[in-house]
């Protein structure tokens, strides 16, 4: 699953959650695979012991101290905050579980980055013009003239 998220996101994140013995759960963890979806990217700030960029909490040396995760998916239909019951609020995760599926390409670089991302501009724009031009050519082809001479003039049009 992580290997899938990071192919159609460039990045996944799984947390390691701790079981209590009373869930019968062996080991006593368990590892959730989340979408990068659930950094909370709005929160780029500093704080009293560093800073936050895009949802990764960074100390002052720039080690990573936590991340900033929703309760449950953004996407989600329903803010129900069922899961995790925090909904659209973003709580604070140690960095020590949570493993950050990327590939950094940069040195500093904080989340992952498609590798189209250089290009994806221009395919757009090469996309809006390839409508336009499909647009034109139906305009053009419903258009029609009509030539008319004087009365009694004989024409071949």
């Amino acid at each position: 699953m992580a290997c899938g998220a990071m192919f159609e996101s460039v990045e996944a994140l799984i947390r390691r959650r701790n079981r209590v013995r009373a869930d019968g759960v062996f080991p006593p963890f368990q590892l959730q695979v989340l979408e990068s979806d659930y950094l909370d990217v709005s929160k780029t700030e500093p704080t009293s012991s560093g800073y936050i960029i895009q949802g990764v909490e960074f100390d002052r040396v720039g080690r990573r101290v936590g991340y900033w995760l929703y309760g449950q998916h953004p996407g989600d239909p329903v803010n129900t905050g069922v899961r995790g019951g925090l909904g659209l609020q973003s709580a604070f995760v140690p960095a020590d579980q949570i493993i950050h599926l990327y590939e950094p390409t940069r040195p500093g670089q904080v989340r992952g980055v498609p590798e189209l991302s250089a290009v994806m501009m221009a395919m757009r724009d090469l996309d809006d013009w390839e409508d336009s031009e499909i647009i034109r050519k139906k305009t053009e082809s419903c258009l029609a003239a009509i030539v008319r001479g004087p009365a009694g003039e004989n024409r071949p049009f």
